[in-house]
């Protein structure tokens, strides 16, 4: 379902700005964002979540969850994307 997931690699999983960078340059229209940001190991996740944030809206996407984005897609949502929408977050364009 998702297809960014900067927590994978080491080298970028231990450096904020390697995983800023990541994201913001591997995210495309409808890409799904995997972070773990509520674990302990997540410190990094969480410390680059804003620069993130700010770096793919000035790239022109919103944020949607992945409900919304699967219903723009003509795709139902399965109960897992009903039920936790806070963590299921999705990038759309604007």
């Amino acid at each position: 379902m998702w297809d960014v997931e900067p927590e994978t690699y080491p080298e970028i999983a231990e450096d904020v700005d390697a995983f800023v960078a990541h994201v913001v340059k591997q995210t495309r229209s409808g890409s799904i964002v995997l972070m773990h940001v509520m674990y302990e190991s997540g410190a990094i996740s969480r410390e680059a979540l804003p620069r993130i944030v700010t770096g793919l809206r000035e790239r022109g996407f919103e944020f949607v969850t992945a409900s919304e984005l699967l219903e723009k897609r003509g795709q139902t949502p399965n109960s897992d994307c009903q039920t936790h929408p806070f963590f299921w977050k999705a990038v759309s364009p604007l």
